[in-house]
Order: structure tokens, then C-alpha cells, then sequence
């Protein structure tokens, strides 16, 4: 019995040891591996202190394992992104241990980089956190490459609101006459009123002084707006009424809107409340919507040609719709739109479209088309929240 014994602990002594030897090994090719990678794994307490670096986190940051561990790694988070990272941790729960976020360091060279991560936390048997890993990335240059195609975007923006203005140069310098020639008239109306001698003559000429002030109030209205969609200028976020931005997109481009033979009917919600955005990129993707509109009603008999704008809201969000009675859309061309470069017409650049939905993701919202279910034509939505922070602060 006593040999029996001793062999069966041999035995199992001589299994452990194996098993041992395949687990070491197992832990060493698994540290080779996160060690190898090229992406950062750390992992960390709740208090914010590491407990383990691999090298190329290490690497990164110039440093070592040993200078870091049981130190805070939240010194070398940019102090703005704290409150985030700090918002990303707590959210996360047993039933939701994975999160994610993007955020900036301070590099050895003091220099700021942009690094993303994924975040999961580690339970006990209770569902306590007793710890986090990361895994993340250097997105530095990605984020320069990003705003650099961001600056492109803007640029071409602003070229393409110099080359709307300039295909209706000729309306706005009708619309500007107009307003200038009432005034022209009312002043001669007026002087010849005062050399009259009359008395009434006064009171008329008084009557003729005050239209003359509104046709310069409206020529420098008119005035104003050109300028302000053909000025390059730093991006503005003000709370701002939608209703009011449609209608001045509207009287923009009144001559064009005459000059195409279209009628355009305003079915805007009261009490809509405000939104906040740059007033001058969503008088643009007005603009934008409209002359569209128009184009797609070339063909359209012209006592037919309606663009029909209806505004509404939630607590939450704004949509401004844009109804044409044109040529529609091609249901297999519906998913490519808003695509950069890409139009069903000869002399067109295929920007229009894909500025308003660079426009809308700026402010955080959505743009869509559908078909119309009660007569011909096409939908355009462009939906906005009440409120957005953008990612960038760019020139438009």
C-alpha cells in the first residue's frame, strides 16, 4: 500500500509539474504577445494606478514599467479630457463592462497627442470592479490627417458659396436696384414736394423720407446676407431661429426663385423655440436644397414648379423639409446623393448635396431624401439637434 501510495504521488506529482511547464509556457508566449504589441495594454485600480504597462506603451512615453507602477496615470491625461475619461469609467457596469474614448496626452516632449482606447472592467465574483484594462492607440496623426481633410472641406465650401453668389450676381444686383430705385424715386418725389411750397407738400415729403429709409434698409439687408455667405469667416454657434434662417435663404435667392417661374409655399411650425448653430453654413444648405429644387424642375411645366418647406420640432431636435415637384430620384442612385462629386446632371459639380451633409454632421444632425407619396417630385430632410458642440472650431 505503501509503494501504491508513493506512486500514485509520484505520478501526480510529475502530471502538476507538466502542467506547471505547459502553464508557464502558456504565460509566456501570452506576455510575449501583449509585450510584442504594438498597442498600448495597461492595466489599472480604480484610484487611477497602474498595475501593468507593456513596452509599447512604455516605448511611447519614454519610460519604464518600474517608473510607473502604483503611480496615477491620470497626471498624463490632458486635464480637459479628464472629465470625460472620468464619465466613460463610471458608466461602466456589469451588464455594459466595454467602453470606449478618444483623448489627448501630454507627450514627453510636453507636445499634446491624441490616443483612443477601448476600456473594460474587470469583476470579481460579486460583480465588483477591482480593476480596468485598456487597450489604445496613438490617433495623433489620424486627427491631422482628419482636420487637414476638414480644412480641404471648409475651403471648398467657401468656394463653392463664391460660385453660387457669382451664378446669381445678376438677381442680387436686381434685387439691390429695386430697393435703390424706390428710393431714388421717393427722393425726387420728395424734393418736388418741398419746392412746391404746399403745405401738404411737408407732410408728403416726411411720408416719401420714410420709404426712402426702408428701401435702404432693405438694400443693406440684402447687402448684409451676400456678405455674410461670401465671407470666410471663423465658425459661429448661436441659438438661432430655423424659420427665420429658411427665409432669408429664401429672399437670397428671390430673383432665381422668379426667374425659374417657382413658387415657394412656407408651412412653418409656430413656437418652434431656437437651435443652436452657424448661421451662415445653414442658410447655405438652404440655398443648397433650393437651387436643387430648382434644377429638378427644369422639365417640370412651369405652373407646376412648387417647393413646398415645413419646419417642426421635439424637445430634442428641428427638421426643415424641402418638397420639390421635379424629376424625382432614381431609387438605385438614392444611397449615393450626398456623395462628393457624384450628380445626374451635365453641368453640375456634385457638391451641393454633399456640402449639406457636411453641414448637418457639423452640427451633429442627419440629412436624407425620399421619394414624395402623394405626386411626383423629392423630399430633402435636414434634421438638426437643439444644441451641438462640434469636434472642430474651423473656418466655414
Amino acid at each position: 500500500m505503501k509503494e501504491e501510495l508513493e506512486k500514485r504521488v509520484a505520478e501526480r506529482t510529475e502530471e502538476l509539474e507538466l502542467k506547471n511547464a505547459l502553464l508557464h509556457e502558456s504565460e509566456t508566449r501570452y506576455r510575449d504577445v501583449v509585450e510584442d504589441q504594438t498597442e498600448f495594454v495597461i492595466r489599472w485600480l480604480p484610484n487611477w494606478e497602474y498595475t501593468f504597462v507593456n513596452g509599447a506603451y512604455c516605448r511611447y512615453f519614454e519610460t519604464t514599467s518600474e517608473a510607473l507602477l502604483s503611480k496615477s496615470f491620470m497626471p498624463r491625461v490632458f486635464a480637459e479630457d479628464r472629465p470625460s475619461l472620468e464619465q466613460v469609467v463610471a458608466s461602466l457596469t456589469p451588464e455594459h463592462p466595454i467602453g470606449s474614448i478618444e483623448h489627448r496626452v501630454y507627450r514627453p516632449d510636453q507636445s499634446i497627442g491624441w490616443t483612443h482606447w477601448t476600456i473594460r472592467a474587470l469583476l470579481d465574483n460579486d460583480g465588483q470592479v477591482e480593476g480596468y484594462q485598456s487597450v489604445g492607440r496613438d490617433t495623433t496623426e489620424l486627427k491631422i490627417a482628419a482636420d487637414t481633410i476638414r480644412e480641404k472641406e471648409v475651403h471648398l465650401a467657401h468656394v463653392l458659396r463664391l460660385a453660387t453668389m457669382g451664378e446669381l450676381v445678376a438677381g442680387i444686383a436686381h434685387e439691390v436696384h429695386q430697393p435703390l430705385h424706390a428710393a431714388k424715386t421717393f427722393a425726387e418725389a420728395a424734393r418736388r414736394n418741398l419746392e412746391a411750397g404746399l403745405p401738404s407738400g411737408i407732410a408728403t415729403a416726411i411720408d416719401c423720407t420714410k420709404e426712402i429709409s426702408e428701401a435702404i434698409s432693405r438694400t443693406a439687408k440684402i447687402i448684409r446676407n451676400v456678405r455674410a455667405i461670401a465671407t470666410s469667416r471663423p465658425v459661429e454657434l448661436k441659438m438661432l431661429d430655423i424659420n427665420r434662417i429658411v427665409q432669408e435663404a429664401a429672399g437670397i435667392i428671390a430673383f432665381e426663385t422668379r426667374r425659374a417661374q417657382v413658387e415657394i409655399r412656407f408651412e412653418l411650425a409656430e413656437g418652434l423655440g431656437p437651435v443652436q448653430g452657424d448661421r451662415v453654413q445653414l442658410e447655405q444648405a438652404c440655398i443648397n436644397f433650393f437651387m436643387n429644387a430648382y434644377e429638378a424642375m427644369a422639365n417640370t411645366p412651369p405652373g407646376d414648379r412648387l417647393i413646398l418647406i415645413r419646419t417642426c420640432g421635439t424637445e430634442s431636435q428641428v427638421e426643415i423639409s424641402f418638397s420639390d415637384t421635379g424629376c424625382g430620384i432614381d431609387t438605385s442612385n438614392k444611397d449615393r446623393l450626398f456623395d462628393a462629386f457624384y450628380t445626374t446632371k451635365p453641368q453640375g459639380m456634385g457638391m451641393g448635396l454633399s456640402l449639406c451633409k457636411s453641414i448637418a454632421e457639423f452640427h451633429a444632425g442627419q440629412v436624407w431624401a425620399e421619394s414624395n407619396t402623394a405626386g411626383p417630385g423629392t423630399t430633402f430632410v435636414l434634421a438638426l439637434p437643439r444644441s451641438v458642440t462640434p469636434k472642430e472650431n474651423l473656418t466655414p
